[in-house]
């Protein structure tokens, strides 16, 4: 005897009973990376040789349109504070490169690759990352020489919003100088 489905009852408008099945659950679930057979222990090893210290990866495009899953874990690796291109350095742990083998669709990632030798503590403001992987120590190149931005100087956002909402408020020329007036004149207020 095949086993007895059980029916549920489902009270609707004018005391009428419906009976239906029990639903699937259709919704989207995440993928069973090792109910598939699809984890990196699975496939055969790509790379020549010893494989290296550290992993150098970036988002190539925003993982806006995936899953919250996928979301949550492109947050645990890569920060709140994510930018596709914006490049991050990983060990190469198995921990790691599970997190990592579940958003490959998402990320370009090399081997980081020291051709100058291995840094120091010292050699840290000498470092130079390169988009191939490669770790490349300047000691000529000085932090000291480049010029900085100084946060003081500029106009912040609110002066600015502030300051061309009142000249457009007051019926004023949005811009005083722009490239379309003469260059001999600036608009005085």
């Amino acid at each position: 005897m095949a086993k007895q489905i059980r029916n549920c009852y489902v009270h609707k408008k004018y005391n009428r009973w419906w009976r239906y099945l029990p639903r699937r659950q259709d919704g989207k679930r995440e993928y069973d990376f090792e109910k598939n057979e699809a984890l990196p222990e699975n496939f055969e090893e790509k790379m020549d040789g010893e494989p290296p210290k550290l992993w150098v990866a970036w988002l190539y495009r925003s993982p806006q349109a995936e899953p919250k899953w996928t979301q949550a874990r492109v947050k645990t690796l890569f920060g709140e504070n994510f930018e596709p291109g914006k490049m991050t350095i990983f060990r190469n742990t198995a921990d790691v490169n599970l997190e990592l083998w579940k958003i490959k669709h998402l990320i370009d990632l090399k081997p980081l690759t020291f051709p100058n030798g291995e840094p120091t503590e010292a050699d840290i403001p000498h470092l130079t990352v390169n988009a191939d992987g490669q770790v490349i120590i300047n000691r000529e190149a000085r932090t000291n020489d480049l010029p900085l931005i100084d946060e003081k100087k500029g106009f912040h956002e609110g002066y600015l919003r502030g300051f061309y909402t009142k000249r457009f408020n007051s019926l004023k020329d949005v811009y005083p100088d722009t490239v379309y007036n003469p260059s001999k004149i600036t608009i005085m207020d």
